[in-house]
């Protein structure tokens, strides 16, 4: 049994107090932020080498942390030791007499499999058994047994989904700074989802100001496997009309001022790319769309642009010209991204109104987007939740394993704090 220190986890008092010594005094970095609800706690991940600190602050006064606090004071909470394989780590513990809290993996932080020592056994310590990415693979760990197999990205009218129950909020603070906003983890129709309104609550971020990388992060930790993207575009096509639905299969980048990829900073990784979209749900949701009895284009050709302005009129004809069919400004990266974590990720393009090229373009009223956007949501809504109740299993695809050869950076030339912060990345293919 491989056995290495992951992280020491300290109970604080204020989380604010305690960075202004471990940030500001020290000079570390905090590399993560999570604040798991049901729980009642927020913690903050803080490198210290090739180890992590992990602070604690209670979020209510009844949690596991505040009571520990009200006893002991702050100080050392647990410790915690990443094992290859939990499974047998327990096994062989047991064998040995040694008292357990949990005789059964159980999910943790960062999406983790995780078993209690109890203190009496470990010298008055409680000390966390934690599995690896590599372990976690060997042994199956799904998503579903995570936080969510399934995530969903709601665009411009879609901001929440009516059908979610057992709702529970989760705010993340990946390397890469702040998500839109909280993901929203509930059951749709059986099935743990992991729901982020793209453009935040009350549609507050353009474009170009979404936070990609951090977006996609999150999902990865929360165990998510398969994102499904609904976003609002325009169309190129006469035959593509407002309110149908497009599967897009290919993209077109029109965009210059976004970062589209979590490697660089001394690690190098080159993901195909020539298929943007993962075929196998594209396939099945295109599927369920045509069951349910939707209008909707099983491919297409999605230019992303910029914006937050729209097309001029030479810019549009040009479009055309190159044989797009519908037009954007925010799913390119999401895609390149989902790429690089090893996610399966489709679109599912809801069509307002036809670009500017169209001859009826002038008439369009912001009250008739408006109405569609209102209309396609409810369509969305409805596509999003059977395309979730009909998900079983990951799609017969290589997403899952997009950085196997990706990877051109000899593992002891990356540096820690990138091999850190792209751990549960890359942790399967450079440990």
């Amino acid at each position: 049994m491989k056995v290495q220190l992951d992280h020491v986890g300290i109970a604080v008092q204020s989380l604010e107090a305690a960075l202004a010594f471990y940030r500001d005094a020290l000079g570390l970095q905090v590399e993560v932020s999570e604040e798991v609800t049901s729980q009642r706690v927020r913690a903050h991940f803080i490198s210290v080498g090739t180890s992590t600190l992990e602070l604690l602050e209670a979020t209510a006064n009844d949690s596991a942390i505040a009571k520990y606090i009200a006893r002991r004071g702050p100080g050392l909470h647990h410790l915690t030791l990443r094992v290859d394989d939990l499974d047998l780590a327990l096994e062989t513990l047991k064998s040995k007499g040694v008292r357990m809290i949990d005789m059964a993996p159980r999910p943790g932080a960062e999406a983790a499999r995780v078993a209690f020592i109890h203190p009496a056994a470990a010298h008055g310590v409680l000390v966390e058994l934690k599995e690896d990415a590599e372990g976690a693979a060997k042994t199956g760990w799904s998503g579903q047994e995570r936080s969510a197999r399934i995530g969903i990205i709601g665009g411009s009218g879609l901001y929440d989904m009516a059908e979610l129950s057992d709702r529970e909020e989760r705010t993340l603070t990946t390397p890469f700074g702040e998500p839109s906003g909280p993901y929203t983890l509930a059951t749709l129709r059986g099935q743990r989802v992991a729901f982020l309104a793209r453009h935040g609550r009350g549609h507050r971020l353009l474009p170009s100001d979404l936070n990609f990388r951090a977006n996609i992060f999150g999902f990865k930790l929360l165990g998510v496997e398969a994102i499904i993207s609904a976003s609002a575009v325009g169309s190129l096509r006469e035959e593509v009309k407002p309110l149908d639905l497009m599967f897009p299969d290919q993209f077109i980048d029109r965009t210059y001022a976004r970062r589209g990829t979590f490697f660089g900073d001394g690690l190098v990784a080159h993901v195909g790319f020539a298929q943007p979209l993962c075929g196998s749900l594209r396939q099945a949701a295109s599927q369920t769309a045509d069951r349910l009895g939707v209008r909707a284009h099983p491919a297409g050709t999605y230019v992303c642009m910029e914006g937050p302005q729209f097309s001029t009129l030479a810019e549009s004809h040009l479009y055309r010209s190159w044989g797009a069919d519908i037009i954007g400004m925010t799913n390119l990266q999401e895609a390149k991204l989902a790429r690089e974590a090893e996610i399966c990720y489709a679109t599912l393009a809801l069509v307002t109104d036809y670009d500017c090229w169209h001859p009826d373009h002038d008439s369009v009223s912001v009250e008739m987007i408006i109405r569609n956007l209102t209309q396609n949501a409810a369509t969305a809504q409805q596509v999003i939740a059977a395309i979730v109740e009909g998900y079983a299993q990951r799609a017969e695809c290589h997403c899952g394993s997009a950085l196997a050869n990706a990877i051109l950076t000899q593992p002891d030339a990356i540096p820690d704090a990138v091999r850190r912060r792209l751990a549960p990345l890359i942790e399967k293919y450079i440990s």
